[in-house]
Parts: structure tokens; C-alpha cells; sequence
């Protein structure tokens, strides 16, 4: 029911009879809900009663909101195509890193670099790897900054993924990798020499 409904995958059962013994009013139907870490929106679902015996019901249904508790984790390039640049330049290439579901969670996640580029690419020689921390309550969102190194190497663009990983419990990284491109600006020039004939004698 609703606009996001439970699945079967959501529970351990979905069906089930009672029985009131003589002079009983009430009893309680338990639905076990199974768990897991995605993080995705609260899920509805109704509990319908039914019965073979002539039993006519009051109300024969009842909703139910399976509230979610996790986080879902997603990373998108959001300026990380650049032009090298020659010389020691230095250029920035960013990554967001977005988190929906239960902000309330405190969330870490690991993040570090693969693919072809190689760590001489890279400010200070090694290749960049890092934790983003999101407490309790915190904005949605957080930034990767990585300092590219230019240089004069002729080669091909050159292409590295931001891979996130070791998400903290109750987490689930639903888009793990970004890509960002190193675009190569050098140029190889060749120069020859042509020998002039000697006229002679």
C-alpha cells in the first residue's frame, strides 16, 4: 500500500492464523519484519484478516510503517575533468559524497583512488585516500577535494575512480565510484636535419 509498499523480502512471514479459545476477547498477531542495511524509505503494508468459518469482521485491516534506520551512501563527480597543466600546477578536482535515509545515524566511510593515474600525479607524491565522519544530524552532503599535479609528460589523458568502502554499520553505499580525467595539454615535437649536397669540384 502506499507510495513505496513492503515486499515478501521485507519479512520472515506473511501469513499466519489465530484461534480464540472460549471467552477470549483478544489476542496479538506479531509480523516479523526482516531487517537489513539499506537505506531506503519507510515501507507500508497492511495486515488483512480473513476466515473460512462465517465470521463476519468489524474491521478486517490494519497499516503498518516499516520506518527505516540506515543510510544510503552515494558519490558523483562534480568537477573532475581538467586539463593538466604543465610545471607543478596545482588543480582541484572535487567529489560529493550524499547520504539519505536516518540522518540521525552517525556515518563514516573510507574513500581512496583508483584506475590509471599513478601517485607522481598527485599533490605530494602519494596517491590520496581518506574518511569522511557525518555525525548525528549533520548536513547530507560532504566534499572531496584532490590536488592534481601538472607536469610536461607527453602521455594520454589519464583517468582515476574515488571508490568508497568500510561504510559504518547501518550504512549502505549505493553508488561507490566517481570518475575524474586528467586531460594531457603536451605536445611532442620532433625536429630534423636535412643535409644540403655538396656541389664538389
Amino acid at each position: 500500500i502506499g507510495a513505496n509498499p513492503a515486499s515478501a523480502d521485507d519479512f520472515l512471514q506473511t501469513s499466519g492464523s489465530v484461534t480464540f479459545a472460549a471467552g477470549q476477547e483478544q489476542l496479538t498477531i506479531r509480523v516479523p519484519v526482516r531487517g537489513d542495511y539499506s537505506g531506503e524509505a519507510n515501507e507500508d503494508f497492511r495486515l488483512s484478516l480473513n476466515s473460512t468459518d462465517g465470521v463476519v469482521f468489524t474491521q478486517a485491516t490494519a497499516d503498518a510503517t516499516i520506518v527505516n534506520d540506515d543510510v544510503s551512501l552515494n558519490i558523483v563527480a562534480t568537477d573532475a575533468r581538467h586539463v593538466e597543466g604543465h610545471d607543478g600546477l596545482q588543480t582541484v578536482y572535487t567529489f560529493t559524497v550524499s547520504r539519505s535515509g536516518n540522518l540521525d545515524l552517525a556515518t563514516s566511510v573510507d574513500w581512496s583512488l583508483q584506475g590509471l593515474a599513478d601517485a607522481a600525479d598527485f599533490l605530494g607524491g602519494v596517491l590520496p585516500s581518506g574518511t569522511l565522519n557525518f555525525a548525528s544530524g549533520e548536513a547530507d552532503s560532504q566534499t572531496i577535494s584532490i590536488t592534481v599535479i601538472g607536469d610536461r609528460l607527453v602521455e594520454p589523458d589519464e583517468t582515476f575512480q574515488v571508490v568508497l568502502g568500510n561504510a559504518s554499520a547501518g550504512s549502505d553505499i549505493k553508488v561507490g565510484s566517481a570518475t575524474g580525467t586528467i586531460v594531457s595539454d603536451d605536445v611532442h615535437w620532433d625536429i630534423g636535419v636535412t643535409a644540403t649536397p655538396v656541389e664538389g669540384d
